[in-house]
């Protein structure tokens, strides 16, 4: 299946059109940042690699912006992968990080099986505190609670099926830059948490 990114600058967002279907990964930037937050794939074409594509041509565009701005961007890496492939490869060669930041969607078909945060959000925390030092790091970690438990109920049992000990050291929700309705409850649906994760237990 032949996938063709396009730039929407105006929009702010990276589109592609498969067979009808739209998808698009959508970013802003903030502080100089380049932040994806958004990606959307029909059902229709999900597990065909089509986010993945969209996300490249985002990071394509990043590189490019490097060169414009002087910068090498061969001194940085580039991953656009599977997170549970990226993980275990990263735990084959040793990697450690000190902060590990986990911003999944709601459910994704990328994987030989279909992937949702309420289920399978555990495992995934559990993967990413395996790279965070013996002494311990921290944890990022967003759930979208209106199609799952509470960001607290993931990381309960994610540090759990790590076995390692942890305390909560932030909780909140949407950043001020992103303002909601007050009458509109369910567009606060993001709930984050900050978690320092302790050295394994047994």
């Amino acid at each position: 299946m032949a996938v063709v990114v396009s730039h929407r600058p105006e929009a702010g967002c990276f589109e592609a059109e498969v067979d009808g279907h739209r998808a698009e990964c959508c970013y802003r930037m903030a502080d100089g940042v380049l932040v994806l937050h958004h990606t959307e794939v029909p059902a229709a074409l999900q597990g065909q690699g089509v986010a993945a594509r969209l996300v490249a041509g985002a990071l394509a565009w990043a590189r490019a912006n490097f060169a414009l701005s002087g910068l090498d961007a061969a001194a940085h890496r580039w991953e656009v992968s599977d997170v549970f492939r990226f993980l275990e490869a990263e735990r084959e060669r040793r990697a450690t990080y000190d902060v590990i930041i986990l911003d999944p969607p709601t459910v994704s078909g990328v994987r030989a099986s279909l992937w949702a945060q309420k289920r399978d959000y555990p495992e995934l925390i559990a993967a990413a505190c395996a790279l965070l030092p013996e002494e311990g790091g921290h944890l990022w970690i967003s759930s979208n609670t209106h199609r799952g438990p509470s960001v607290l109920k993931h990381v309960d049992a994610g540090i759990a099926l790590a076995h390692r000990d942890a305390r909560i050291l932030e909780l909140g929700g949407l950043p001020p830059d992103y303002p909601t309705p007050l009458n509109w409850p369910a567009a606060r649906y993001l709930e984050v948490c900050q978690v320092g994760v302790g050295a394994r237990y047994p």
